[in-house]
């Protein structure tokens, strides 16, 4: 069972290192001009390769090998290089007198990051090891592999490497690592909320369905949100407080105590957001439960009777779970209230609870299993709208709801697995 690879598995394992490989060789040759041929090279080389599944394994075999070889080539980047420079940067900063902001660093912090990350990892290995009959399957967890891999190195390379500067002559703040170099100006912060630690749950990238948060901090200490139009930095130097950079309307906020993520308070959300990463943002519960269905030798009316009743639960319970993954909290604002109830008497629905999740992306969406249960998420950017537009942004989604557009969504992609 676990003694060797089939040959789907090491040939798609092959088909992403081919691709990989061929990206590689192709930026190399960018500088001379040379990247078309490259890229001819490649296609020629993935039609070959995928010839080779068609004759080894037929054409389900091929198609997925060449998917495989074209995600990695074309799709999936690889990890960029260093080419932001730090040392020009660093030492143009200091001549205009930026002060360094020291920042310590925890390897807890890092190793958080690690454990969450291998945790979804190593969910797809053993569907690797038990020979999955199918190579789309497999095709799917190795992009979620190495998609996630790429994530994962990119923030290791921002732990250890990043600097804080303050430059008071700009009033701005200076984020400068390895992989990417920022500028903050301090006066275009519209608000500032301090934590007592990071918070785990919220930051890990796979807990959000929107842009995810720029998360710089690199210990377990006081973390610093700051916010800014579009975006939401989190950051932990210890000092920021006795720079007095901030004007004291902002700066004289009270710490928000955050609790451990294995605090037994936190236990629901962690659940509801890992169940949320699995079904929603990976998609891969699907998957696994036909993977393991299919190692079983299950019949194929009872393995379409088990997905179909994995959908219905999933419909049934995606309202709640939505509320617990995105840390939903309920609009109590009077005049986007009365927006809600305007909209609802005119398209003739039952007043709808309507949420909001923290994020930096003008974005909405509706869900739950019926109009009864139906619900409206906007994103906190959203609620800043002119109320005309964000009228407009809430009768969509009431449409969505009216239609059943999310029971129809669901139906279609479950038809489409």
């Amino acid at each position: 069972m676990g003694e060797e690879a089939s040959v789907s598995d090491w040939g798609m394992i092959v088909s992403f290192l081919l691709g990989f490989s061929f990206q590689w060789v192709a930026k190399k040759l960018e500088k001379w001009n040379a990247a078309l041929y490259a890229r001819l090279f490649a296609a020629l080389i993935g039609a070959v390769w995928a010839w080779c599944g068609f004759v080894q394994g037929g054409l389900l075999q091929s198609v997925a090998m060449l998917g495989a070889f074209w995600l990695s080539y074309e799709v999936i980047p690889l990890p960029k290089q260093n080419r932001v420079p730090t040392y020009d940067i660093i030492t143009e900063l200091q001549s205009k007198g930026a002060k360094e902001i020291l920042v310590p660093r925890e390897k807890k912090r890092a190793l958080l990051d690690i454990g969450f990350s291998s945790l979804f990892i190593g969910i797809a290995i053993p569907y690797f090891w038990i020979g999955s009959p199918s190579p789309v399957v497999e095709l799917f967890l190795l992009y979620g592999f190495l998609s996630m891999a790429t994530r994962l190195f990119k923030r290791m390379a921002l732990f250890r490497s990043l600097r804080l500067f303050y430059d008071q002559n700009d009033h701005a703040l200076y984020l400068i690592s390895s992989v990417e170099a920022k500028r903050y100006p301090l006066d275009q912060c519209v608000d500032i909320q301090v934590y007592t630690a990071p918070d785990i749950l919220q930051l890990f990238h796979l807990f959000h369905l929107f842009s995810p948060h720029a998360d710089y901090t690199v210990n377990m200490g006081k973390t610093w949100k700051l916010s800014f139009d579009g975006e939401r930095v989190y950051l932990n130097p210890g000092s920021l407080a006795s720079m007095n950079i901030f004007p004291k309307p902002l700066s004289s906020q009270k710490e928000i105590r955050i609790q451990p993520f294995y605090h037994p308070s936190n236990w629901k959300r962690m659940l509801g957001k890992a169940y949320f990463s699995a079904v929603v943002k990976g998609v891969g519960a699907y998957a696994a439960l036909l993977a393991l269905l299919a190692y079983w030798k299950v019949d194929s009316i009872t393995i379409i009777a088990a997905i179909l009743f994995f959908w219905a639960i999933n419909l049934f319970i995606s309202d709640r779970v939505l509320k617990i993954a995105l840390d939903m909290k309920p609009v109590t604002n009077p005049p986007i209230q009365h927006i809600i109830r305007t909209i609802c008497a005119r398209a003739g629905l039952p007043r709808l609870a309507v949420y909001t999740t923290e994020s930096s992306d003008y974005n909405g969406f509706a869900a739950g299993p019926y109009i009864g249960r139906s619900l409206i998420a906007l994103t906190s950017e959203t609620l800043k709208l002119p109320r005309d537009a964000l009228a407009g942004v809430i009768a969509h989604e009431a449409v969505h709801v009216k239609k059943r557009d999310v029971l129809t969504f669901f139906s279609r992609e479950v038809s489409h697995f």
